[in-house]
């Protein structure tokens, strides 16, 4: 079948430079840290996008046809754990509430090879950014470019996450689709941040 050849493909689509500029510094470490804190975290206390201004914008065109797909998706069975969880996570970051209610899981393992394990960390960064010191604004001396390391980092989290949930849910649950898998190819390569009709 053709679902190995396509998730492989989606996999090697995100490094495409115009989705994601990945940072230098270790992406895998900062991940690392925060599975180490992640006891100390509230799991009641989180911020999604749309309790930040400069997202809010962003997601508003899109962010209700995403929870409906994702919503969708959950109802179907699915093969493995993390792709529930990136689908409920994706609906908690865009301001909604998944079908089985609000939860989230202890941070697995970090694969080089497995994107999604990436975007899970991610989006979990962002809703608890307000704990995490590395995500403090202007917490860290270290600056380039004019911006704190904190800020670098939280940053290039959001272009992540709204990547993630823009494009790559999509994507990803309908990699097997022969209608849909090439309209997502075109989103994916003509991905941009900012556009607001993205998803």
């Amino acid at each position: 079948m053709s679902t190995p050849h396509l998730r492989d493909h989606a996999g090697n689509s995100f490094q495409h430079p115009r989705c994601i500029k990945v940072p230098q510094y270790g992406a895998l470490e900062l991940f690392s840290y925060f599975k180490e804190f992640w006891p100390r975290i509230d799991h009641s206390s989180f911020c999604t996008a749309t309790q930040d201004e400069s997202m809010e914008t962003v997601i508003a065109p899109w962010k209700d046809g995403v929870i409906q797909f994702a919503v969708d998706q959950l109802e179907k069975l699915q093969p493995r754990d993390d792709y529930c969880e990136l689908l409920e996570l994706s609906v908690v970051f865009l301001g909604s509430t998944p079908p089985r209610g609000t939860r989230f899981r202890y941070p697995g393992a970090i694969h080089r090879a497995r994107w999604m394990g990436r975007a899970i960390y991610s989006i979990k960064m962002s809703l608890f950014r307000n704990q995490y010191e590395p995500l403090q604004p202007g917490k860290t001396v270290r600056k380039s470019h004019g911006l704190s390391f904190s800020d670098q980092i939280w940053n290039h989290l959001k272009e992540v996450c709204l990547f993630v949930t823009a494009v790559y849910v999509r994507y990803w649950f309908q990699s097997q689709s022969p209608t849909a898998a090439p309209r997502n190819d075109l989103k994916t390569a003509n991905y941009n941040p900012t556009c607001r009709r993205c998803a």
